[in-house]
């Protein structure tokens, strides 16, 4: 639906892949992401490093859609970190 669901990237030796699971329409009909997973490739062996999961939640502030709530729950290894912001005003 012309949206792009997958990107793959290499910057400064590490390699990634984001893949949007689910995006939010505004009312001026463009889309935003608030699903989406980025895994983390070593650039030798091409093993998963890690993999970090986002969730976004937004606001129209006067036509300009702004985040309002930013979650990430990141797993690296045998150790996951969950953050949150929240942003308001």
């Amino acid at each position: 639906d012309g949206i792009i669901t997958e990107v793959h990237r290499q910057m400064h030796g590490s390699l990634f892949t984001i893949t949007t699971l689910e995006v939010v329409a505004g009312a001026d009909g463009r889309t935003m992401p608030k699903h989406y997973v980025v895994t983390y490739f070593d650039s030798d062996t091409k093993a998963i490093n890690g993999v970090a999961q986002y969730t976004e939640h937004y606001a129209d502030v006067e036509g300009i859609y702004l985040p309002t709530q930013i979650r990430v729950i990141e797993t690296s290894g045998t150790t996951t970190t969950v953050r949150a912001i929240e942003l308001s005003d």
